[in-house]
């Protein structure tokens, strides 16, 4: 009988670490959530296994990592209100989390990372972004995805560093970058829907910038395939397509059958706005809604990755491609009284 690996999947309570946690479920995997005192529970699956942890406290690790043989680590802050609330929790949660996966797994085998095409950081207009290449990235949230990756790869884990020493022998270790990730329950893209609703089409970057993106499912599906193919790196997923900003509002006013104008955001408009978000967020202690970061990194003129990694190492192949996922996406959120 093979028994499955069992599962600590960090992040089950947002958006795409839920998606995971279900996949895995109907997988046949034993799932284990790390959840806070403070978390929202309404995604984690009835099925999964609760438990109480913070990747900025290691010592609140120990029961968490308890049995488990795999981690999914998609834990981690995408907005804060400063570098350094980055760094604590993407960067040194990921190395806390790990050398406690270490110390307190039951023989761990794998431990893989969902960080983030922002890692990389944009590139020259009509150039693909690879794994092999060099990471520039242009925000805090960017830099301490990418110091993320690095805690994980600079921790020793196998028999000659005696620190990081179990009975199992090396931990595979994946690093998974998504482009931006959109499906039902996504709080984030439900803003830019929401304009086009009301008859306008955002275009916050240059009329010549492309980027990808993945539906949830694919990226859930992809993360799953690669675990399980028994493969160690770093793999971009995509739905393999190139996008604008243009096109994707002409799609999702398609879908919701309105008539979208156009509406180009000036960078000094965008850069004014963001200001003015972060000035608020730190009178009221919260992060900002819009960043200057966060346009900078919407003006990049090519954020579209190549997933041929992924196709021929792993057999990757995106099943929801934009026009179903905006439909089943728009579906989600009417039925869930979102739009």
């Amino acid at each position: 009988m093979n028994v499955k690996p069992k599962v600590l999947v960090t992040g089950a309570t947002g958006f795409a670490g839920s998606h995971l946690a279900d996949l895995l479920i109907r997988r046949g995997y034993p799932v284990r959530v790390l959840t806070r005192t403070t978390s929202d529970l309404r995604w984690v699956p009835s099925e999964a296994e609760r438990v109480i942890g913070d990747v900025r406290e290691p010592e609140s690790l120990k029961y968490a990592l308890q049995d488990i043989n795999w981690v999914f680590h998609f834990g981690g802050l995408i907005s804060a209100r400063n570098r350094e609330e980055f760094f604590v929790v993407n960067a040194a949660g990921t190395r806390n989390l790990f050398q406690a996966f270490l110390r307190h797994g039951d023989d761990p085998k794998l431990f893989l990372l969902c960080s983030s095409l922002a890692a990389v950081g944009p590139g020259a207009e009509g150039v693909m972004l690879k794994e092999s290449g060099t990471p520039r990235p242009v925000t805090a949230y960017g830099a301490s995805k990418r110091a993320g990756e690095e805690a994980l790869l600079d921790v020793g884990d196998n028999k000659s560093d005696n620190k990081w020493e179990h009975q199992g022998g090396p931990v595979r270790k994946i690093i998974v970058r998504p482009p931006a990730v959109y499906g039902p329950r996504d709080p984030s893209i439900l803003k830019f829907f929401r304009w086009v609703e009301r008859g306008w089409i955002p275009l916050p970057a240059p009329q010549n910038a492309r980027f990808s993106v993945i539906h949830v499912d694919d990226l859930a599906l992809g993360t799953v395939l690669l675990a399980e193919q028994g493969l160690s790196g770093t793999y971009h997923l995509s739905d393999g397509e190139s996008h604008s900003w243009l096109d994707l509002g002409e799609r999702v006013a398609s879908q919701l059958h309105v008539r979208a104008r156009h509406l180009p955001i000036p960078f000094w408009i965008s850069a004014t706005a963001a200001l003015g978000g972060e000035l608020w967020g730190r009178l009221r202690h919260h992060p900002p809604l819009i960043s200057r970061d966060k346009v900078r990194e919407l003006r990049g003129i090519s954020w579209v990755c190549s997933i041929e990694k992924a196709r021929s190492e792993a057999g990757y192949q995106p099943s929801r491609m934009i026009s179903e996922g905006l439909k089943t996406t728009i579906a989600w959120y009417r039925d869930s009284g979102w739009l």
